[in-house]
């Protein structure tokens, strides 16, 4: 078992050692891959300052229908304030570097 770890902010970032947009990263993210998020808000800060943590949210790559191949299948298992919810990805993701958030994605290889 290992893991990679890449991070990417706002449009360009790295991912794999390779700078490139949100929109040429999304064909590479796969099953089981872990999105960590820094979001901007005060809540947010607290709760990484409490849990002395880089990053306060936590999602999982998934794929709805699970036998899709199409990158538009890929969601986010998340849970919030409001329960456990299925995002889609790309939405999710974009909306949060749209609010400045950093992101990480951690690759687990089995």
């Amino acid at each position: 078992l290992g893991v990679t770890d890449s991070s990417f902010k706002g449009e360009h970032g790295t991912i794999f050692g390779q700078t490139m947009s949100f929109q040429e990263m999304l064909p590479m993210l796969d099953i089981g891959d872990i999105i960590l998020f820094q979001n901007r808000s005060l809540t947010a800060s607290v709760q990484r300052v409490v849990t002395r943590s880089e990053y306060d949210h936590v999602a999982f790559v998934m794929r709805a229908p699970i036998n899709s191949k199409r990158v538009t299948s890929l969601v986010l298992l998340e849970a919030s304030a409001h329960g456990i919810k299925i995002n889609p990805l790309e939405s999710q993701v974009t909306n949060a570097l749209e609010m400045d958030a950093k992101a990480a994605i951690k690759r687990i290889f089995w």
